[in-house]
């Protein structure tokens, strides 16, 4: 009895043993990628391989995968639905990798093999946010993006377009521009619409990236992006991400909750939600100048619109636009001050790069004249706005893209 108590200790002491080893050496990478991320495997093979958000605009639309603050992973991939809403074509989870990245169809596909130069087409990337990447729209072929590649190949059907989806939900003008600084250049574009406004307009006041932490002072770099997002150490953080190791019991839950209550850690400053902030035009600008310098310097066309939103210059409203309007009456005021603010940047960018390969046009009057819906959402056009939307790009932007299709030998003069 002894020799077999003896023997269930040592092995008992054993696994203990093995037990605190796992958790100190797991503690150990926590703490380390906590104080340099850009030691993390994870985060190295998803800067080397490019942003992941992008997919076929004729097979899957996808939400970002975002690298999101994580304590002592330094960061972590987010998952990414294929819609942000349940509806009839798109209601599961995309497929990834080990990795967590996105692949179209073939699963041993890089993402940044769609940047391979010698492919004979014509790539047009179309930044923006929600609204571009569909957010009200039905289908994926409903999409702003899919709406617009559709029309292009009808009027030049001469032309290979492809027209690829990089909207984000929730980005303002600060993420479009680094997303194209950081991973989109990549992609080696013939040309870039940024489809931009409303988020600065409606989340200047929410976002971490508005003043103080970047603003005329102070300018914003990819690196100064990355290592906002770096967590700051603490005792706190630490002892609250390791009582979630495994998975916390829980009775280590309700301590983890209680501990999450104290200060520390990293902190964000916004301010009250949808105020008006007169800096918000000044960041708008700043951001259209970088992307401006980054288009010029990689040979792409680059066009600018300002985008449309409910309660602007659209007086015909249908019964849901009426009803969405009077819901956000309380920021509407403060989200056409903004819009009022980067229309008139609008006009400034357009008079001080006259001549160059760039375009700034306002799209607010897009649904002027209209009147059926075309507003799903505040600030999100549902499937007919999509498409009306496409077709004032097309009208608007279609001689800047003929000139530049002359000029690269897909057209003749």
């Amino acid at each position: 009895m002894t020799a077999w108590l003896k023997g269930w200790r040592l092995i008992a002491g054993m696994l203990l043993l093995a037990f605190v080893l796992e958790a100190g050496s797991w503690a150990a990478l926590r703490f380390w990628f906590m104080l340099r991320p850009t030691d993390n495997p994870r985060v190295v093979e998803y800067m080397r391989r490019g942003h992941p958000l992008l997919t076929d605009n004729e097979d899957l639309r996808a939400a970002e995968i975002g690298i999101q603050l994580d304590g002592y992973l330094g960061y972590r991939l987010l998952p990414s639905y294929v819609s942000p809403r349940v509806n009839r074509q798109y209601v599961s989870i995309i497929e990834t990798d080990a990795a967590g990245f996105v692949h179209n169809g073939d699963r041993d596909a890089n993402p940044r093999l769609l940047a391979d130069p010698k492919a004979k087409i014509y790539r047009i990337l179309v930044l923006g946010c929600s609204a571009v990447y569909g957010a009200a729209n039905t289908t994926n072929a409903a999409t702003l993006p899919a709406r617009l590649e559709a029309r292009l190949k009808a009027r030049w059907p001469q032309v290979p377009f492809q027209v690829i989806n990089a909207g984000v939900l929730g980005y303002q003008s600060t993420q479009e521009r680094l997303s194209y600084e950081l991973y989109l250049r990549e992609l080696k574009p013939s040309a870039a619409i940024d489809v931009t406004g409303n988020c600065d307009a409606k989340y200047s006041a929410q976002l971490p990236v508005f003043i103080p932490h970047w603003s005329a002072s102070l300018p914003l770099t990819s690196e100064s992006y990355l290592d906002y997002f770096r967590p700051e150490p603490s005792a706190r953080i630490f002892v609250s991400n390791l009582i979630q190791f495994p998975e916390p019991l829980y009775s280590l839950a309700v301590l983890h909750r209680i501990i999450a209550r104290f200060g520390g850690g990293t902190t964000y400053t916004t301010a009250t939600a949808y105020y008006y902030h007169p800096e918000a035009a000044q960041q708008f600008t700043r951001n259209m100048e970088g992307l401006s310098r980054d288009f010029i310097a990689d040979d792409v066309l680059g066009l600018f619109a300002l985008q449309p939103h409910l309660g602007g210059k659209k007086a015909e409203l249908g019964s849901r636009e009426r009803e969405v309007l009077a819901e956000n009456k309380e920021w509407a005021d403060a989200l056409q001050r903004h819009q009022l603010d980067l229309a008139g940047a609008f006009q400034t960018l357009a008079k001080r790069h006259a001549g160059q390969r760039l375009r700034f046009i306002d799209f607010s009057d897009a649904f002027d004249g209209v009147n059926e819906q075309t507003f799903e959402t505040f600030t999100h056009p549902n499937d007919l706005g999509s498409d009306l939307l496409a077709q004032r790009i097309e009208e608007r932007f279609g001689a800047a893209l003929q000139t530049d299709l002359i000029a690269r030998g897909w057209l003749r003069p």
